[in-house]
């Protein structure tokens, strides 16, 4: 009889020890299930982020490097005239050329949520690899196009002060050309237009909008999918 009761509570401590166990597995599973969830919606709406500003970024870079565009065909014209002398520098084209050509555009990227991902750790919320190379290399690829434009910008600069230094202002009503020693003046455009047309069709201007517009399609969707994970809890 006794042997019988301690085989019976046995099997039912056993019981009551299975069901425990089983419990805090499925709690586990649960709370992981939950935690997985949690990420994916973090991740999403950090992704929608990112396309968020990639579009800004690349709209700019199309405006900035369309400006790019309009400075080195003006300075194109400009050099076209030369060698120049009185009768062709005083003309309103030319006054229109060169001051536009003055002009330094620059492209001055959103960045903020790549910032905040790297320095918070969020990178492994980022489940595709190339998500989170694309993220890792980012910078590394903006600062080699910002080199690029901070040389143009240089030559740009150079020009600037020769040119305030040589020319009259263009604003009076009749400055006098024929003061202008042109000596120097096709060389330092030479450089600026070679250099801006390194920041719109150079190798580091090409690999920052391939960046640009892969980051747009690898995130195009985490939109709708923050929304779905939303509402499927």
């Amino acid at each position: 009889m006794e042997a019988g009761k301690t085989s019976r509570y046995l099997k039912y401590a056993m019981g009551e020890i299975i069901l425990v166990v089983i419990g805090i597995l499925i709690a586990l599973q649960i709370n992981n299930w939950n935690q997985d969830r949690n990420d994916r919606m973090h991740e999403a709406f950090l992704l929608l982020q990112i396309n968020i500003e990639m579009q800004d970024n690349l709209e700019q870079l199309n405006i900035v490097q369309n400006s790019m565009k309009r400075l080195v065909d003006q300075g194109l014209n400009i050099v076209s005239i030369f060698p120049l002398n009185e009768e062709k520098i005083n003309s309103e084209k030319f006054i229109k050329n060169f001051q536009g050509f003055l002009y330094c555009p620059s492209f001055d990227a959103y960045q903020g949520t790549i910032r905040s991902i790297i320095s918070t750790g969020n990178l492994d919320l980022i489940v595709n690899d190339r998500l989170r190379k694309l993220i890792v290399t980012w910078e590394d690829v903006l600062s080699d196009y910002k080199e690029e434009e901070y040389m143009a910008w240089q030559y740009g600069y150079s020009l600037m002060e020769w040119a305030t230094d040589h020319f009259p202002n263009p604003r009076y009503v009749q400055p006098q050309w024929n003061t202008v020693d042109y000596k120097g003046l096709q060389g330092r455009m030479g450089e600026k237009i070679n250099r801006y047309q390194f920041c719109y069709d150079g190798e580091d201007a090409k690999k920052l909008r391939n960046h640009i517009i892969e980051l747009i399609e690898l995130t195009a969707n985490y939109n709708d999918n923050a929304v779905n994970i939303s509402q499927n809890p």
